[in-house]
């Protein structure tokens, strides 16, 4: 672990800290020869050399005089500078080749443990040089002609190792005073990549002794690492230039290299390329992309760098997310598939492999934050992995530098432990998809549970998963609400007046009620589909939640007692059954909304048109057992007989019998109708009341 300087020096007494800073003043700074003439560097030297040159040049106090005197005095020439780093490079190549042409034994271990540890000293004193030349003085033409001479050597030879590559070319864009002038010239260096104007010729000819496509390779793969580095720091102004426009020639043969280190780099190089790009040029990249992200034979590293280089053209070109239609040629019917980035980045988010699954995530995430998707099955599923005991690795032993890595599990975990709030107080549509992704989510539990059975640790923590969901949301609503009263109370004096005949907003359901009616739906249709662990799981959710029958939404409470209504018939589990009976009394108190009027006209246009016929035939059935039975008693029956009424009386009877007996037919049809159709109707008004 490492320790500050400031941490360091607290800890010393006064006398320690003034022999450090004598000891630091009186460094000998001068590249000293030795006896062949050559200039000897060690690692802190040319440390503290760049150091102290970069301090200098980003001095306020020092005027630009100053500064050139201050850096001529520490370092030497730029012609000498290029010899130095032409030696420890020299140094730095043999040491990896000859490292390189032994086999590993036991007995060589040490050695070459040393060997490594000699490799390492001279790469950073090679970065080191490098980085110094950049604030040295270029301005004479002729000190910057010979730099730009080893430079190109350098990005030229294969043998330069692939860690100095952008430090060569950063260094080669310094030297240049137009973006235009560095443009052509990179565009030299790739023309010349592993050809005459290599920095070592004798490598160039153990090069050429090896087999053609594997020479191929190396260019390949030099090339679009150069490529990769220029593309970054390529101002946009630049797109249409023609030299630009040429390097997708290097750019597509390395995309399409059998070599899967070489396709990684191509098409990391591509999606850096394709930004710069017109949206017109972006119809010949888009379905290399799609075609290399949805391809299950491609390799892992190849398909996760184009769904990074398609997330980040989707951020900029919103057509990257509309679907792509692909004839197949194996078919004969010719069937056109469908390639749209939001499935291949949900199916990617599926995959057995680890590592691909976590850059899924992330560039859902990105999509999801950036308002370009809209899916709430990406955010359930994010929730998942974000709960998944395989991906909450942050135990493990990872260094800094890993977690930064793009695929680090900790990494991911540090950037969903952000999305999630970030997201619910972004939007509305935040905080609704979230709290819609809930039944997915229980329905993602309820399938891994059913395929992993038989296996051990199984359990997935629904009840916190749920909990999460509402905290967050909550936290949105409260925020949001402090928001409003917060610009009210400021504008209250200007928009007093204005404001006070307007409608106020509805009040919204609170979370807590929105997820016990998620729970209870998914409950009521997929009940005798769980196990009876999970089952008891979320009903004791479902008991346990908090409702407001005070102050919550009328309408979503009355949606949520017919849910519980209906689940409370439906489940036939003790244990269940008693955590459902806890929320049936908490919404004991709610009053149900009257059926809704559009039905009962359907039921009595429907009962009318078909009651009619029935109720003239119970007339006439009553009439004639009437008359059979002969009974005249005017204490019990009605004498009905149409000899003994007069005419209006005979109407006014007909009149009062119709609509008695429509009655009893209208309450006879209803109490006659089973549990499922009464199920069916309820549900339907709990739908267009929680809609």
């Amino acid at each position: 672990m490492g320790v500050s300087t400031s941490t360091t020096l607290r800890q010393l007494s006064d006398n320690e800290i003034y022999a450090y800073k004598e000891g630091v003043s009186n460094i000998d700074l001068t590249l000293r020869d030795d006896n062949n003439g050559d200039f000897s560097l060690d690692v802190a030297t040319i440390f503290y050399l760049r150091m102290i040159c970069e301090n200098t040049m980003e001095s306020k106090v020092l005027s630009a005089y100053e500064k050139a005197e201050t850096v001529g005095k520490l370092l030497p020439d730029i012609p000498v500078l290029c010899d130095i780093l032409r030696k420890h490079l020299g140094l730095l190549v043999v040491s990896k080749f000859s490292r390189d042409a032994h086999s590993m034994k036991e007995e060589e271990l040490a050695e070459n443990e040393e060997a490594c540890i000699f490799e390492d000293n001279e790469l950073f004193i090679c970065t080191q040089l490098l980085q110094i030349c950049k604030v040295a003085d270029l301005k004479e033409e002729g000190s910057r002609r010979a730099f730009v001479s080893l430079i190109r050597e350098m990005l030229c030879s294969l043998e330069t190792p692939d860690d100095l590559i952008e430090c060569c070319v950063r260094a080669l864009a310094v030297s240049h005073d137009t973006e235009v002038h560095f443009i052509q010239t990179i565009s030299d260096v790739l023309y010349n990549v592993g050809g005459k104007d290599s920095l070592n010729s004798d490598a160039d000819e153990k090069s050429s002794s090896a087999s053609e496509i594997v020479l191929e390779d190396l260019r390949h793969l030099r090339s679009v690492s150069i490529l990769s580095v220029v593309l970054e720091s390529t101002s946009e102004h630049m797109a249409s230039n023609s030299v630009v426009q040429s390097f997708a020639g290097y750019i597509l043969p390395a995309v399409t290299s059998p070599n899967a280190v070489v396709r990684e780099g191509g098409v990391c190089c591509l999606g850096k390329f394709a930004i710069l790009s017109d949206e017109e040029m972006l119809g010949d990249f888009k379905p290399l992309l799609l075609k290399i992200i949805g391809s299950d034979a491609e390799k892992m590293e190849v398909r996760a760098q184009a769904a990074l280089a398609a997330s980040d053209l989707a951020l900029r070109f919103e057509s990257v997310l509309e679907p792509l239609q692909e004839e197949e040629e194996e078919n004969e019917e010719n069937e056109k598939q469908e390639l749209c980035l939001s499935s291949l980045v949900y199916d990617m988010m599926n995959d057995n492999k680890t590592a691909l699954v976590i850059i899924a995530a992330e560039v859902a995430a990105k999509l999801l934050f950036a308002g370009r998707l809209r899916d709430p099955h990406l955010v359930a599923r994010l929730l998942m992995i974000y709960f998944d005991e395989n991906f909450s690795l942050t135990s493990s032993t990872e260094g800094d530098d890993d977690v930064k890595e793009v695929g680090s599990p900790v990494r991911l975990e540090q950037i969903l432990s952000l999305f999630f709030p970030a997201y619910c107080m972004k939007s509305t549509e935040g905080r609704d998809a979230l709290l819609s992704c809930i039944p997915l989510i229980l329905a993602m539990i309820n399938d891994k549970i059913t395929k992993r059975r038989r296996r051990k640790g199984s359990s997935w923590p629904t009840a916190k998963m749920i909990e999460y969901v509402c905290s967050i949301v909550d936290i949105a609503d409260s925020r949001k609400q402090e928001q409003q009263e917060l610009s009210e109370n400021n504008s209250h004096e200007d928009t007093d007046n204005s404001t006070s005949d307007e409608p106020k907003e509805s009040s919204t359901a609170s979370s807590a009620l929105m997820a016990s009616i998620a729970i209870a739906l998914f409950l009521t249709k997929e009940s005798h589909n769980l196990t009876v662990t999970y089952l008891r799981t979320l009903c004791k959710v479902l008991g346990s939640a908090y409702i407001d029958v005070e102050s919550d939404e009328p309408s979503k409470l009355a949606a949520l007692k017919n849910l519980v209504d209906d689940l409370e018939v439906a489940i036939e589990d003790p244990t269940s059954h008693r955590s459902v009976e806890k929320l049936v009394v908490t919404l004991s108190s709610v009053e149900l909304d009257v059926e809704d009027p559009s039905e009962d006209e359907i039921d009595d246009e429907s009962g009318d048109e078909s009651g009619d016929e029935l109720i003239e035939a119970m007339k006439k059935a009553t009439l004639c057992d009437a008359r059979q039975s002969g009974v005249g008693n005017n204490d019990c029956f009605l004498s009905i007989n149409d000899d003994n009424l007069s005419g209006k009386e005979a109407d006014d009877f007909d009149e009062e019998n119709e609509t008695s007996m429509k009655k009893t037919m209208r309450s006879s049809r209803g109490a006659s109708l089973d549990k499922s159709e009464g199920s069916t109707r309820r549900s339907r008004r709990v739908l267009s009341q929680v809609n």
